[in-house]
């Protein structure tokens, strides 16, 4: 005879189950702390665990931002106060300069004063090689604080050709281009570096309105406007919708230069050979194009070789003139050389550049040399006020933007915990209460068993 589980005891064994179960899944909360962890590492809640996960992200990166800010802003604070030295050891050398200059002193006393001119120079050299987290503290091409620089350009006379180069001290910028070669033809080229930034062709700005009554001539245009960009490796340079110039070496030569000219000096320039067309190119002019970020250098150039054809409609020879003017104004974009991630977006803060001027070959040896220091000191002083000031905006900046990161990190972090944090104390109990009834039902269970044997044996 065999007497099996009854009903009442299989329930128990199923509830036996479900509370080992429960206990299973309470321990793995409690441990790991994230209420969407479930069974065999299953996620239980695929929306929840997909919001706290995104939130988890924008953590990371914004932990990631709070450190990159945190470096930038040591790197500010030390460029801080290698400027600051700098300032002071400027000071002192100013102060040398202009004692050197008292008539009272001779070469002697002049040269004790350079010994300590020299050594002074010799501390801005070595401050001026600094490194932090491997990079350069100080970039020498950074020490000009002029915005602009402006440029003028007029002939002299002659058609050979002329020209101008600006270092600027940056990479990158604008150039405004005023260019005016008048009625005749002049060929205007800009470079940055050794890269082509503009190049007007054969071009000419003003039309003879009454040609050919040269006693009373009537032109029409003036300056040409071109804004030129270069350091950028792209092309954003435009030219001004109000602009009257044609070149000869454009591809629409054909009917650009008859829609600007009266038909009595077409008639006149057919009639003494001077063909314009002979000019024609299939190309745009006048050309405009970006250049890479790495040189400092703007050059101007007008009728670049001498044996340039051109001159319309008088051709060029030795001895013939031309008559043409430019102004510019070369706008100087701060160098940045290196970005700062500042949040999750991916938005970003740029680091100036920061520097001063070597002036390893300044002296005070003799009155004449000190007298010339002081100019040079005096602009590397104002220059050195202005990194200041660009200091303390990036400073401030960076401070602002941890205060805002530390203040969404917190808050995300509570909003993070409210997501995916386990109660603890209602966890505890559930356990506790299982285990209580895992422990109780075992006992029932135990006690049944033995009732049933004792029955068992009474009836055999």
């Amino acid at each position: 005879m065999v007497i099996g589980y009854t009903a009442d005891t299989s329930m128990h064994i199923a509830r036996s189950r479900i509370r080992q179960r429960e206990l299973l899944h309470s321990s793995r909360l409690l441990s790991s702390g994230n209420k969407f962890e479930g069974t065999n590492g299953q996620v239980s809640d695929l929306g929840g665990h997909r919001f706290s996960s995104g939130i988890q992200a924008r953590l990371k990166t914004e932990e990631a931002a709070k450190g990159n800010i945190q470096h930038a802003l040591s790197f500010v604070q030390t460029q801080s106060d290698g400027v600051k030295t700098v300032a002071r050891i400027l000071s002192r050398m100013e102060e040398l300069a202009y004692s050197s200059t008292d008539p009272m002193l001779n070469d002697y006393d002049r040269e004790d004063l350079d010994i300590e001119f020299a050594a002074l120079n010799q501390s801005l050299s070595g401050i001026s090689s600094e490194k932090q987290f491997g990079s350069k503290l100080f970039d020498p091409l950074a020490a000009r604080y002029e915005g602009r620089f402006p440029v003028l350009g007029v002939s002299d006379g002659g058609w050979e050709a002329q020209e101008q180069t600006v270092d600027i001290g940056a990479k990158r910028g604008k150039v405004h281009l005023w260019w005016n070669p008048t009625w005749q033809t002049d060929r205007m080229k800009v470079y940055h570096g050794s890269n082509m930034i503009f190049d007007s062709g054969e071009y000419r700005s003003n039309h003879w309105l009454n040609f050919p009554d040269s006693a009373n001539a009537q032109l029409n245009g003036d300056f040409d406007y071109f804004t030129l960009e270069f350091g950028a490796n792209v092309d954003n340079s435009t030219s001004d919708a109000g602009n009257t110039g044609v070149s000869l070496h454009d591809k629409d030569i054909e009917t650009e230069f008859p829609s600007n000219t009266t038909q009595t000096e077409l008639d006149w320039y057919s009639d003494n050979n001077f063909d314009y067309k002979s000019f024609k190119t299939n190309d745009d002019y006048p050309k405009m194009a970006g250049s890479p970020y790495g040189d400092t250098e703007i050059k101007f150039v007008v009728n670049e070789a001498e044996n340039t054809p051109g001159g319309f409609p008088y051709t060029r020879q030795a001895g013939s003139s031309t008559v043409w003017e430019y102004y510019a104004e070369i706008e100087k974009s701060n160098l940045t050389d290196q970005s700062v991630l500042v949040d999750s977006e991916g938005g970003t803060l740029e680091l100036n550049a920061i520097g001063f001027s070597d002036l390893s070959h300044l002296s005070v040896k003799k009155a004449r040399l000190a007298a010339s220091s002081l100019d040079t000191l005096s602009e590397e002083l104002s220059n050195i006020r202005y990194q200041m000031g660009v200091m303390a905006g990036e400073i401030a900046a960076f401070e602002a933007r941890l205060d805002v990161l530390s203040g969404k990190t917190y808050h995300e972090k509570i909003a993070l915990g409210n997501t995916t944090g386990v109660d603890m104390g209602q966890e505890l109990t559930r356990m506790a209460k299982n285990q209580i009834l895992e422990s109780a039902t075992s006992r029932a269970m135990l006690h049944s068993r033995l009732s049933t044997k004792r029955i068992l044996d009474l009836i055999l």
